[in-house]
């Protein structure tokens, strides 16, 4: 079983390469990710804490930067569509 960090890395991974196409869906992976990484933490360990510290950073500055967005479900949606329609074409 892979570690709510480890899998919360894949996820940041992610995001990353959603930042410029889709901001929003980026924005949810972090969070997501953050909720993982929580809850598989290890307590003791500082390197984790720093990692939880810039990951929540990381998000809230996201989070003001784009502001309310109406639609945010909206686009994560689309995005899964599209993805599976992709896939579907491959």
């Amino acid at each position: 079983k892979m570690s709510g960090v480890k899998r919360a890395e894949e996820i940041l991974a992610r995001a990353d390469k959603l930042d410029k196409s889709c901001p929003v869906v980026a924005m949810h992976c972090r969070i997501y990710a953050l909720e993982l990484a929580i809850k598989g933490r290890d307590k003791n360990n500082k390197e984790q804490a720093a990692f939880l510290a810039e990951l929540m950073t990381k998000v809230e500055q996201q989070k003001a930067s784009l502001g309310h967005v109406p639609d945010a479900q909206a686009q994560c949606e689309l995005l899964a569509l599209s993805t599976f329609q992709q896939s579907d074409d491959q």
